[in-house]
């Protein structure tokens, strides 16, 4: 495990309605170490809305408070990018966040820190920061995102293959998708861990079933995490017109149009609900969901909630998905709507203590402490051999 480091930490936002990998790992990361965690902000250029320029409002607030001390170990930093398009606006904003990481890297003492970009749009900074190794852990197809400039997006990409000294990818298609690019050679495959202790909870007999779910008609379906624009809503409203006895519950914020599926009684969106309290949730779900579309983005996925519904033993119907098949045989895989259907119904009927068991321990021994004790040795080889 790496230790004694400086690290620059290029994100998302540490307050994020959910955690993500990059989350986990920072956690694991300053337990021994410096860390300034840069919140880079969304991808997606802003458009016109009261919610988009809510959240320039919030994010130029975060911006004039500068670095903020969380412990010791953890300081806080939100870039602010101008909402402007154009090579002025650019270089601005480019020259703007430049100034102050340099100035944020000063005040704290940082000095050949290790940059480490989760987030590929702010690559120019790999080779506008004074730093020793550069480290792209990279979680996501981030071109093929809806809404997101993919030319640009693509190029950020290549430029952090050229300057990384150690690539991660969550998933083996991403991982082969950077390989076959031929720009960087020391790419490695790193999959989600699970904070089992967390999730587990849910088979804990003494823990009760969040109060907003207990009352609903049995069974009820969940799907936990923000329905973004690779979630299938066809198929969760069809689920949902299928089965109208069925609760179907989405756990998370709503952040695209769900048309198909206001106007359907039996589907519950909560919203955003804290982490601690996620658990309570999935004890009262009787199926577990992950109804993604299949695309090019969705290929290069390895779904979190995967391995956090399995720690839960939760009984898991997905779609066809690369890094869900490794798990054929703990989860139910429909390869049409109907059969989604059929499955969620055929998995929650036949569930057993054995089925439950064995899904949880499937996961148990991948910890988030392991998985960064991995990804640190293998910087840690790339440190030696750049020295």
């Amino acid at each position: 495990m790496l230790k004694g480091k400086d690290i620059i930490y290029f994100s998302n936002d540490w307050s994020a309605s959910h955690r993500t990998s990059s989350h986990h790992i920072a956690q694991e990361l300053m337990k021994n170490n410096r860390i300034l965690y840069v919140e880079t902000g969304g991808m997606r250029p802003p458009e016109i809305s009261v919610k988009d320029l809510r959240r320039i409002f919030l994010r130029f607030v975060s911006w004039l408070k500068r670095v903020r001390k969380v412990n010791d170990n953890f300081y806080l930093y939100s870039m602010f990018i101008f909402p402007f398009h154009g090579r002025w606006a650019y270089r601005l904003n480019a020259w703007l966040n430049i100034f102050f990481l340099k100035r944020a890297m000063a005040n704290l003492r940082f000095k050949d820190p290790i940059l480490w970009f989760i987030a590929p749009h702010v690559s120019y900074l790999a080779d506008s920061l004074p730093s020793g190794p550069i480290v792209y852990y990279c979680t996501d197809n981030m071109p093929q995102a809806p809404g997101a400039d993919k030319n640009a997006l693509e190029r950020n990409v290549e430029c952090l293959l050229r300057r990384a000294d150690v690539v991660f990818a969550t998933s083996e298609h991403l991982c082969n998708l950077l390989k076959d690019k031929k720009i960087n050679s020391n790419i490695f495959y790193s999959p989600h861990a699970v904070d089992f202790a967390h999730f587990s909870k849910a088979q804990d007999v003494q823990l009760p079933v969040a109060a907003e779910i207990n009352c609903l008609k049995k069974p009820v379906v969940g799907f936990v995490g923000n329905v973004e624009g690779w979630v299938d809503l066809k198929l969760i409203a069809h689920i949902a017109r299928s089965k109208p006895d069925w609760s179907i519950v989405l756990i998370g914020q709503i952040r695209v149009p769900v048309n198909d599926l206001s106007c359907l009684p039996n589907v519950i969106c909560t919203g955003y609900r804290k982490y601690d309290k996620l658990p309570s949730y999935l004890k009262g779900f009787d199926a577990v969901i992950i109804p993604f579309l299949i695309n090019e983005l969705t290929e290069s996925v390895n779904p979190l909630k995967l391995k956090e519904y399995l720690a839960a033993g939760k009984p898991v119907i997905s779609v066809r998905l690369p890094e869900v098949e490794k798990f054929k045989g703990l989860v139910e895989i429909a390869d049409s709507y109907q059969d989604f259907v059929h499955k969620i119904e055929a998995a929650y009927k036949t569930d057993s203590a054995d089925k439950i068991s064995k899904r949880m321990e499937s996961v148990k021994g991948e910890s988030w402490n392991d998985r960064a004790e991995k990804v640190c040795d293998i910087i840690e080889n790339a440190i030696k051999r750049k020295t």
